[in-house]
């Protein structure tokens, strides 16, 4: 009965609730029915398997109609065709405040304006998209922007000499995907540093030499592709072998099939030697006795080099999963803090209080600021700033039962104690010990507590590299009293 309301309700087009409103909704349609939160827990997890509905990692939010994401995604797709300089970016403040083009042509070529949530669904489903986009990896952040590689337009300028294919991936399955995702995994890896978007090429830098390699992708089908790795002159072996090797492992776990070819020239004259997939072939066959003539000195060459040495080397693959997993390490933390940003979020809001997240690159140490309304949600100019931290490691437990903070940059001290507002350190600690998770596997945040700071650290009077943690639960109550003791200036 409850999975057959929910449904009619979904029918009827409503699209958001929280689970509380939904609770009473849902009681006041089954009149003589008894249902706990159990219950509904389980049917809404039912639904949500099989993507009927989606119950949000935060704020407890169930979304009746999950296409509701895809809808302002594609909103997103159209602003971005729509930019004359074909960037591939969209700055993250007109996310937020919804200023994308929702519009479409229709059959006889008239402009349609297409359907929008009201404002408090839209900001949720927003967030929502934005976090989704993110988290699949078709997007990265960069100054205050999200840069979306497979829709960059900028034709590369004329190169009077190319940089030689060292190695090149036929590729099979969602190409888009396939692309925009290794972009961002090699924008976001430490160990290599990008330089520059261009329509279907990305250019990246060496962090030791500052030489340049990159990645350039051809559609030859709807589902089929190659891409190709170029290093220009400076790059040592290893930091090819890295490099590609890198790209191979994201291939192979993204792909649907994919073929590694290898490209030579001869090494005394400097010709290129024949087809790519027969030579390769050749070298699978027969590793490091495989052997080719060139075509114009005829002198004989291995296809078993230096680089395909150190391609096969053990060490160098455990360099490359250690990356990896390093990597996977540095999206665990930033998808915990986007969590946190958006739970904060959502409870602010919930509170009937407005708040805005500040851009990564404005970060002094400050992530959000929270401004309190009047009583006709009005915004008032009294201000809260929020330094959000997410994960049990940042508060160590000691045996006298103290939870202390450790403050890891110094700089943070002074920039706090400036502010014209009071300063929260807020932090989002999980039930278990800090764990990595697996891609699309649910977090919860098991207590969200805040603690006001720039008094704390005014009345030490000294250089403070702890803080004692004594933080309350961040929840309406708390909120309503920071809210009345700003507004009617209480102590």
């Amino acid at each position: 009965m409850i999975k057959e309301q929910i449904l009619a309700l979904r029918d009827e087009g409503q699209v958001l609730f929280t689970f509380k409103e939904l609770t009473e909704v849902l009681r006041r349609h089954m009149t003589g029915e008894q249902f706990g939160s159990e219950e509904l827990s389980a049917v809404v997890g039912l639904l949500d398997g099989p993507c009927i509905v989606k119950e949000l990692d935060y704020g407890t939010y169930i979304l009746l109609q999950p296409e509701w994401v895809n809808i302002y995604a594609q909103a997103v797709l159209r602003t971005l065709r729509r930019e004359d300089e074909e960037l591939g970016t969209l700055p993250l403040k007109a996310i937020e405040e919804g200023k994308l083009l929702f519009q479409t042509i229709d059959r006889e070529g008239e402009i349609v304006e297409t359907k929008r949530l009201p404002l408090r669904q839209e900001r949720v489903v927003l967030r929502e998209m934005e976090r989704q986009l993110e988290e699949r990896g078709l997007c990265l952040r960069q100054d205050g922007k999200l840069v979306f590689p497979s829709h960059c337009g900028r034709d590369r300028p004329e190169i009077k000499e190319h940089p030689a294919v060292f190695v090149s991936y036929k590729v099979k399955g969602y190409l888009d995907d396939i692309y925009a995702t290794l972009v961002v995994r090699l924008a976001d890896s430490k160990a290599f540093l990008l330089k520059a978007l261009w329509r279907n090429a990305a250019d990246f830098e060496t962090l030791d030499h500052k030489c340049y390699m990159g990645i350039k992708f051809v559609r030859e089908s709807v589902e089929s592709g190659t891409i190709s790795i170029y290093f220009a002159p400076g790059v040592t072996d290893r930091e090819q072998t890295i490099f590609a090797n890198y790209i191979h492992a994201h291939l192979a776990d993204r792909c649907e099939e994919v073929q590694r070819l290898r490209y030579y020239v001869c090494p005394y004259c400097s010709t290129p030697k024949g087809n790519p997939r027969v030579l390769m072939d050749k070298l699978m066959k027969k590793k490091k006795e495989a052997k080719v003539y060139c075509d114009n000195c005829d002198k004989q060459f291995p296809l078993w080099d230096g680089l395909e040495e150190l391609f096969a080397d053990v060490a160098t693959r455990k360099a490359v999963e250690g990356m990896k997993a390093e990597d996977q390490r540095r999206l665990n933390t930033r998808r915990k803090g986007k969590l946190l940003v958006l739970e904060v979020a959502a409870r602010i809001t919930s509170a009937d209080q407005k708040c805005f997240e500040i851009p990564q690159t404005e970060d002094e140490g400050i992530d959000m600021e929270l401004e309190f309304t009047d009583d006709e949600g009005n915004g008032t100019g009294k201000r809260l700033y929020l330094q959000l931290k997410a994960g049990n490691a940042h508060l160590e437990k000691r045996k006298d039962g103290k939870e202390i903070f450790q403050i890891k940059k110094q700089r943070w001290v002074d920039y706090w104690c400036k502010q014209p507002c009071p300063v929260m350190l807020v932090i989002g600690t999980f039930s278990e010990s800090d764990k990595p998770e697996r891609s699309g596997e649910k977090l919860e945040f098991e207590e969200i507590r805040w603690m006001e700071i720039k008094s704390y650290l005014q009345k030490a009077g000294r250089p403070v590299k702890q803080i004692e943690f004594n933080g309350k639960p961040l929840n309406m109550t708390t909120i309503h009293e920071w809210r009345r003791k700003l507004l009617q200036g209480e102590k």
